[in-house]
């Protein structure tokens, strides 16, 4: 036992360790990636019932709003950024995005035409809609599908205020002042998000990234282990060959508990990651990369 650790192989190992978790934990958490969105399930809730204008005109605005969204083209060559589907009430989405079949949803209520029809009223009251996004699934790709919804409303918002002050013209009257703030944004956007990820997250990657590192460690763990080893046999130490694998076991210990709060310690410490309970992650961790060392080590 005494010619393993006079070895440097284990004593590089702690260094190498540490260096590779550094390297790969400013990798994950220091850097972003912008994926394009495509193809993304997102679901929509249109109970408008309509509204007759003032100009006797009928419209349903919820209904242009469906026919519009759902109908934009991806860019030249490739898919539509957000795959539609319909929902009967505002409660099916929500459920069908706590079962994860998508990442936002768009919920148009009844009287959003009635509302719209009351901005070419003396009392004009804006129309809202609700956007859900459902960070718990993915929060990057809810993310995506909230920008690119956002990105939607404002074009329809733009659009619907040209309609209506196309009506007012037509009629040759003038706008009030409660009018005019109205017309500012005819649509009140409120986003809810459901399934919330916490704060300094790696955009809810935590996990995955924690669980990356863990193996990299392993792996250079179990390497470094194995060659001291054959190095520690080849020079004659066969009689203690029991000592040379518990050695190994010892020393992965070791260098997995070390490991493990260098992950803790540059993700959490340096790279500001949240982590709730060092104590118990950092017990899973240890665990996990002790048994992944040794399903690989000779012994």
């Amino acid at each position: 036992m005494s010619h393993f650790f006079k070895q440097k192989h284990p004593y590089i190992a702690l260094i190498t360790v540490f260096l590779v978790v550094l390297l790969l934990g400013v990798a994950q958490l220091g850097s972003t990636v912008n994926p394009v969105p495509k193809d993304l399930p997102v679901l929509l809730v249109q109970t408008d019932s309509g509204e007759k204008l003032p100009t006797g005109q009928e419209m349903n605005f919820g209904k242009m709003i469906q026919e519009k969204i759902t109908t934009i083209p991806g860019q030249t060559g490739s898919a539509a950024p957000l795959k539609w589907t319909m929902m009967r009430n505002e409660q099916e989405a929500i459920d069908a995005m706590n079962h994860e079949q998508a990442y936002a949803a768009i919920v148009i209520p009844a009287d959003f035409s009635h509302k719209l029809g009351s901005l070419l009223t003396p009392q004009p009251d804006p129309s809202s809609l609700t956007v859900y996004v459902n960070q718990g699934m993915n929060n990057t790709a809810a993310t995506m599908a909230n920008q690119v919804i956002s990105q939607m409303v404002l074009g329809i918002n733009t659009q619907i205020r040209e309609q209506l002050l196309a009506q007012v013209s037509q009629r040759g009257g003038t706008l009030t002042v409660e009018q005019t703030k109205a017309f500012a944004s005819p649509i009140i956007v409120t986003t809810k998000n459901i399934n919330t990820i916490g704060t300094n997250s790696s955009n809810g990657n935590a996990p995955l990234v924690l669980t990356q590192l863990v193996w990299f460690g392993a792996m250079v763990t179990t390497l470094l282990l194995n060659m001291a080893s054959m190095k520690a046999t080849q020079s004659g130490s066969r009689l203690h060959r029991l000592g040379i694998r518990a050695s190994q076991l010892l020393s992965g210990l070791v260098i997995t508990a070390v490991a493990s709060a260098s992950i803790l310690l540059v993700t959490g410490q340096w790279l500001g990651l949240s982590i709730p309970n060092y104590w118990d992650i950092g017990l899973f961790m240890f665990f996990a990369g002790f048994i992944f060392s040794c399903s690989k080590l000779q012994l």
